[in-house]
């Protein structure tokens, strides 16, 4: 296996023409925590096969001097671009220190042979004494010159080494002084970055206290099971883990939210506005945030949650449908749907034809209508689209598709105002609608037995309706703003979206029957 270095960040490896060499890490066990403490690998231990790259020494290969810069390595990629420049130096400060070490051991090897010399000079005993006398005496003088001199030299020598010595201490000991120096700035610019981390992080934190001390109304203080009646009185909602799953489900397509609530929030805004009916400007104040805002988070939330929970309002297949015991008999047992038409009051329009369309007879006043169709357990399970209060129960029911969703044999019960039994007939279905006394004095008693057992099973689409009146927003005048919205241009009106979201909510609650 070639060869690879083992320092962090390197990516050399061996390779054939490569200039690059590789050494193994020393066995000598002082020598070898110097290499790992360098190296700087956590919990890193060498082994047999690791190597070190040339490129991780200042001369490119490792010294066995302890004195050399290079008897440990040095240049890595979390070495600091001071000490890099400072390579240069460290290896002349190296060069010029061996010089004046090969320097001291001449001068210190020639002071041995002069002592040496001496030694045997003034040794009574040594061999050729006495026939040696003459010339010492004639000679004294001139030995002990050299003797001196060659003793002067080597003090000048020591001295020089001495001096040397002191210099290249002070040299290492400047260095450390500036890098002590360096590293102390960089703390305290570290220090400073850290303590404005801190004030940022400090106001941003006395920001939030103030904003959840304006804030009134938050969904985060709706966490334990015993709030879920809470939730319910604001939501509509059965409880907060049904909340839960609705944001799960379409958390991911709302828009990125740049300020002001949290996600969570903006969706229980919402589900506020439509089941409390409280106005933007009161939602505003709970919540913190300016009437315009909680326009636009409803109108956000609104459009995913006609999306994402559309989908709850369904036409059943015939053979899942389970009849309740007020069905279940020869007349009712194919029941598909109940269905009836619901208004909801309206601001007057000022446009005179928009005014017409929207006056309803029956309720003298300015509304919005919608045929509602239930199935015999109770879920809602057809709306049609918002139609002006002028338009007729037999007029919405033809125009919403109703009739195409009905199958040969299903049986519908309706109210005295859907007169289309041809129109059932056709699609050989068959309209269920109590009797009533056109050209006669009074009902016969099977009559009045057949009305009174329709009642009771159609009261049931009553209750539904009752149920969608809960929310609140059904129950005032309708602004003209929530018929269509600036932005409802050739889409669903905002009405529309409404209605389709309580039907969603009621059929997530438990059924009526």
């Amino acid at each position: 296996m070639p060869a690879t270095c083992c320092c962090f960040g390197c990516k050399n490896r061996h390779a054939h023409g490569s200039n690059v060499r590789f050494f193994r890490i020393p066995k000598d066990q002082y020598v070898q925590t110097k290499w790992i403490a360098a190296i700087r690998r956590e919990n890193w231990t060498p082994n047999e096969h690791s190597r070190i790259c040339s490129e991780h020494f200042i001369q490119g290969y490792p010294s066995k001097d302890p004195n050399s810069p290079d008897f440990i390595p040095s240049v890595f990629s979390f070495t600091p671009e001071v000490r890099k420049r400072k390579h240069g130096e460290d290896i002349e400060r190296h060069s010029r220190y061996r010089a004046r070490q090969e320097n001291n051991g001449q001068a210190i090897t020639a002071l041995d042979v002069s002592n040496n010399n001496e030694n045997r000079t003034n040794c009574p005993n040594s061999p050729g004494t006495s026939t040696q006398t003459e010339k010492k005496t004639l000679f004294d003088n001139s030995v002990q010159t050299d003797i001196h001199c060659s003793l002067l030299q080597n003090i000048l020598y020591t001295n020089q080494y001495l001096k040397n010595s002191v210099d290249q201490k002070s040299f290492e000991i400047d260095d450390i002084k500036k890098q002590a120096y360096i590293d102390k700035q960089e703390l305290k610019d570290n220090l400073v970055k850290l303590e404005t981390q801190v004030q940022n992080l400090k106001d941003q934190n006395c920001q939030l206290i103030q904003k959840n001390s304006s804030q009134v109304l938050a969904f985060e203080n709706f966490k334990d099971d015993d709030d879920d009646k809470k939730i319910q009185f604001y939501t509509g909602l059965p409880n907060i883990s049904t909340f839960n799953a609705i944001f799960e489900t379409i958390k991911n397509d709302s828009l990125p939210k740049k300020k002001g609530l949290s996600e969570q929030n903006e969706l229980f805004l919402t589900l506020i506005r439509i089941k409390r009916n409280l106005t933007v400007s009161d939602l505003g104040y709970r919540f913190g945030v300016s009437p315009s805002f909680v326009t636009r988070v409803f109108h956000k939330w609104l459009d995913l949650m006609y999306i994402h929970l559309g989908g709850l309002v369904m036409w059943p297949e015939s053979d899942v449908m389970e009849l309740p015991d007020v069905f279940r008999n020869d007349r009712f047992k194919k029941t598909r749907c109940v269905i009836d038409c619901s208004e909801i009051f309206l601001e007057s329009p000022t446009g005179l034809k928009p005014r017409a369309q929207t006056f309803s007879n029956y309720k003298r006043h300015n509304t919005v209508k919608f045929l509602v169709g239930i199935s015999p357990t109770g879920a809602i399970i057809f709306l049609s689209k918002c139609y002006g209060g002028r338009a007729s129960d037999k007029q919405i029911t033809m125009e919403s598709g109703f009739l195409d969703k009905l199958l040969p044999g299903d049986v519908v019960l309706a109210d005295r105002g859907f007169t289309m039994v041809e129109e059932f007939a056709y699609r050989q279905a068959k309209l269920e609608f109590p009797h009533f006394t056109k050209g006669k004095t009074q009902l016969s008693a099977k009559e009045v037995e057949e009305s009174r057992q329709l009642s009771r099973a159609r009261i049931h689409v009553e209750r539904v309706i009752g149920r969608m009146k809960d929310f609140e927003i059904l129950q005032g005048t309708l602004p003209i703003t929530m018929i269509k919205k600036p932005t409802d241009e050739g889409s669903v009106p905002s009405i529309d979206k409404i209605i389709h979201v309580i039907a969603a909510i009621i059929n997530m609650n438990s059924p009526i029957l």
